[in-house]
């Protein structure tokens, strides 16, 4: 992927109660756990920004995220 290309987005219906989920995106264990063990630290704060590398197949794939907006 380019860095003029556009951001992946990725959108999820999940059934379960809004706190389960909640916690499963924000709470850096439960990141582990569900999505990349590689992620080091994770606030849902505005401005928070974090890197980290996932090598998969022979390929690397730096992930570079910011929170710009936080909506309970």
């Amino acid at each position: 992927m380019k860095s003029s290309d556009p951001p992946v987005v990725v959108a999820h219906n999940i059934r379960t109660s809004v706190q389960k989920a909640w916690h499963a995106i924000v709470d850096p264990d439960k990141m582990r756990q569900w999505y990349f063990g590689q992620i080091m630290d994770f606030r849902p704060e505005i401005g928070f920004k974090t890197q980290f590398v996932v090598d998969l197949e022979n390929r690397t794939f730096t992930h570079i995220w910011e929170v710009n907006q936080v909506v309970r």
